[in-house]
Protein backbone atom coordinates (compact mmCIF):
# COMPACT_ATOMS: atom_id res chain seq x y z
CA UNK A 1 0.00 0.00 0.00
CA UNK A 2 1.36 3.41 -1.14
CA UNK A 3 0.11 6.80 -0.87
CA UNK A 4 1.52 10.08 -2.19
CA UNK A 5 1.94 13.50 -0.14
CA UNK A 6 3.09 16.70 -0.62
CA UNK A 7 4.61 18.97 1.84
CA UNK A 8 3.34 22.23 0.78
CA UNK A 9 0.05 21.40 -0.80
CA UNK A 10 -2.58 23.97 -2.48
CA UNK A 11 -4.83 24.87 0.51
CA UNK A 12 -7.70 22.93 -0.34
CA UNK A 13 -5.69 19.43 -1.12
CA UNK A 14 -5.00 17.61 2.00
CA UNK A 15 -1.46 16.29 3.36
CA UNK A 16 -1.89 12.59 1.94
CA UNK A 17 -3.76 12.27 -1.64
CA UNK A 18 -3.93 9.58 -4.57
CA UNK A 19 -1.41 10.27 -6.95
CA UNK A 20 -3.09 11.87 -9.93
CA UNK A 21 -4.34 9.97 -12.72
CA UNK A 22 -2.09 10.20 -15.85
CA UNK A 23 -5.11 11.84 -18.51
CA UNK A 24 -5.51 14.85 -15.55
CA UNK A 25 -3.49 17.54 -15.81
CA UNK A 26 -2.00 18.78 -12.95
CA UNK A 27 -4.04 22.05 -10.80
CA UNK A 28 -2.11 25.08 -12.06
CA UNK A 29 -0.09 26.57 -9.29
CA UNK A 30 -0.94 29.83 -8.26
CA UNK A 31 1.84 32.60 -9.42
CA UNK A 32 5.70 31.63 -10.51
CA UNK A 33 7.67 29.14 -8.22
CA UNK A 34 8.62 26.00 -8.06
CA UNK A 35 6.03 22.85 -7.54
CA UNK A 36 6.49 20.76 -4.46
CA UNK A 37 8.16 17.12 -4.95
CA UNK A 38 6.11 14.30 -3.81
CA UNK A 39 7.15 12.17 -1.30
CA UNK A 40 5.67 8.60 -1.13
CA UNK A 41 4.37 7.19 2.28
CA UNK A 42 4.41 3.67 3.00
CA UNK A 43 5.40 1.37 5.92
CA UNK A 44 8.94 1.91 6.17
CA UNK A 45 8.56 5.75 5.41
CA UNK A 46 6.07 6.05 8.55
CA UNK A 47 8.70 4.53 10.36
CA UNK A 48 11.20 7.45 8.79
CA UNK A 49 8.33 9.98 9.85
CA UNK A 50 7.73 8.68 13.36
CA UNK A 51 11.41 8.54 14.30
CA UNK A 52 12.06 12.27 13.30
CA UNK A 53 8.50 13.50 14.47
CA UNK A 54 10.11 15.07 17.71
CA UNK A 55 7.62 14.14 19.97
CA UNK A 56 8.51 12.33 23.49
CA UNK A 57 6.80 10.42 26.19
CA UNK A 58 3.52 8.86 25.42
CA UNK A 59 3.06 10.75 22.18
CA UNK A 60 5.95 9.11 20.41
CA UNK A 61 5.02 5.74 22.43
CA UNK A 62 1.50 5.76 20.16
CA UNK A 63 3.00 6.32 17.04
CA UNK A 64 6.14 3.66 18.02
CA UNK A 65 3.16 1.26 18.30
CA UNK A 66 1.26 1.73 15.21
CA UNK A 67 2.00 0.22 11.94
CA UNK A 68 0.72 1.80 8.97
CA UNK A 69 -1.82 0.19 6.78
CA UNK A 70 -2.50 2.77 4.22
CA UNK A 71 -2.66 6.62 3.33
CA UNK A 72 -5.50 8.35 0.85
CA UNK A 73 -7.12 11.78 1.31
CA UNK A 74 -5.46 13.30 4.22
CA UNK A 75 -6.25 10.07 6.37
CA UNK A 76 -3.56 8.02 7.81
CA UNK A 77 -4.65 5.08 8.68
CA UNK A 78 -2.79 3.07 11.16
CA UNK A 79 -3.10 0.05 13.19
CA UNK A 80 -2.58 -0.75 16.58
CA UNK A 81 -2.67 -4.01 18.77
CA UNK A 82 -5.25 -4.29 21.50
CA UNK A 83 -2.15 -4.58 24.39
CA UNK A 84 -1.69 -0.69 23.32
CA UNK A 85 -4.79 0.31 22.39
CA UNK A 86 -4.33 2.62 26.40
CA UNK A 87 -2.45 4.75 23.85
CA UNK A 88 -5.12 6.09 21.60
CA UNK A 89 -6.45 8.87 24.42
CA UNK A 90 -7.31 11.64 22.02
CA UNK A 91 -4.57 14.06 23.30
CA UNK A 92 -2.19 11.79 22.29
CA UNK A 93 -3.42 11.15 19.21
CA UNK A 94 -3.73 14.78 18.59
CA UNK A 95 -0.02 15.46 19.14
CA UNK A 96 1.01 12.62 17.01
CA UNK A 97 -1.16 13.97 14.40
CA UNK A 98 -0.05 17.98 14.85
CA UNK A 99 3.67 16.50 14.13
CA UNK A 100 3.35 14.97 11.55
CA UNK A 101 1.09 17.39 9.82
CA UNK A 102 4.24 19.25 10.46
CA UNK A 103 6.47 17.02 8.85
CA UNK A 104 4.37 16.81 5.70
CA UNK A 105 3.21 20.21 5.10
CA UNK A 106 -0.51 19.92 5.32
CA UNK A 107 -3.31 18.58 7.87
CA UNK A 108 -3.26 14.33 8.71
CA UNK A 109 -6.10 12.87 10.14
CA UNK A 110 -5.31 9.74 11.78
CA UNK A 111 -7.96 6.57 11.92
CA UNK A 112 -6.51 3.21 14.19
CA UNK A 113 -7.44 0.02 13.13
CA UNK A 114 -7.39 -2.90 16.25
CA UNK A 115 -5.01 -5.45 15.30
CA UNK A 116 -1.70 -6.03 13.38
CA UNK A 117 -0.90 -4.61 10.02
CA UNK A 118 -0.05 -7.21 7.37
CA UNK A 119 2.93 -7.11 6.83
CA UNK A 120 4.24 -3.48 8.27
CA UNK A 121 6.04 -3.35 11.24
CA UNK A 122 6.05 -1.02 13.96
CA UNK A 123 9.35 0.99 15.33
CA UNK A 124 8.54 -0.91 18.44
CA UNK A 125 8.77 -3.87 17.00
CA UNK A 126 11.76 -3.16 14.74
CA UNK A 127 13.69 -1.43 17.87
CA UNK A 128 13.31 -4.88 19.70
CA UNK A 129 14.08 -6.74 16.68
CA UNK A 130 17.02 -4.95 15.80
CA UNK A 131 18.04 -4.95 19.56
CA UNK A 132 18.08 -9.35 19.94
CA UNK A 133 20.06 -8.70 16.94
CA UNK A 134 22.64 -7.28 18.53
CA UNK A 135 22.46 -9.06 22.10
CA UNK A 136 22.37 -12.65 19.55
CA UNK A 137 25.61 -11.07 17.84
CA UNK A 138 27.99 -9.54 20.79
CA UNK A 139 27.05 -13.25 22.72
CA UNK A 140 28.10 -15.05 19.64
CA UNK A 141 31.35 -12.88 19.66
CA UNK A 142 32.05 -13.30 23.07
CA UNK A 143 31.38 -17.42 23.68
CA UNK A 144 33.53 -17.21 20.30
CA UNK A 145 36.99 -15.19 21.74
CA UNK A 146 39.10 -18.07 22.07
CA UNK A 147 40.26 -16.89 25.75
CA UNK A 148 36.55 -17.40 27.00
CA UNK A 149 36.22 -20.90 25.36
CA UNK A 150 39.44 -22.24 27.29
CA UNK A 151 38.13 -20.40 30.58
CA UNK A 152 34.98 -22.66 29.70
CA UNK A 153 36.61 -25.86 28.99
CA UNK A 154 39.85 -25.81 31.37
CA UNK A 155 38.46 -23.95 34.48
CA UNK A 156 34.67 -25.00 33.93
CA UNK A 157 33.57 -21.55 33.64
CA UNK A 158 30.02 -21.10 32.54
CA UNK A 159 28.25 -17.83 31.41
CA UNK A 160 25.67 -15.96 33.35
CA UNK A 161 22.63 -15.45 31.75
CA UNK A 162 21.90 -12.02 30.79
CA UNK A 163 25.68 -10.67 31.63
CA UNK A 164 26.69 -9.67 27.89
CA UNK A 165 25.62 -6.41 26.33
CA UNK A 166 26.93 -5.57 23.15
CA UNK A 167 29.14 -2.86 22.92
CA UNK A 168 26.93 0.89 21.54
CA UNK A 169 29.45 2.87 19.95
Amino acid sequence: VRCWCWPEPAPARPACSPPASPTSSPPAAPGPGPVAPEIEIDAERWLELVDRCGLRGPARELGAHAAFVACAGGTLRLALSPDDDHLRSPALVKALADALSAQLGGPVQLKFETGKAANAETMHARNVRQRDEKQAVAEEVFLGHPDVQRLMQQQGAKLVPDSIRPFED
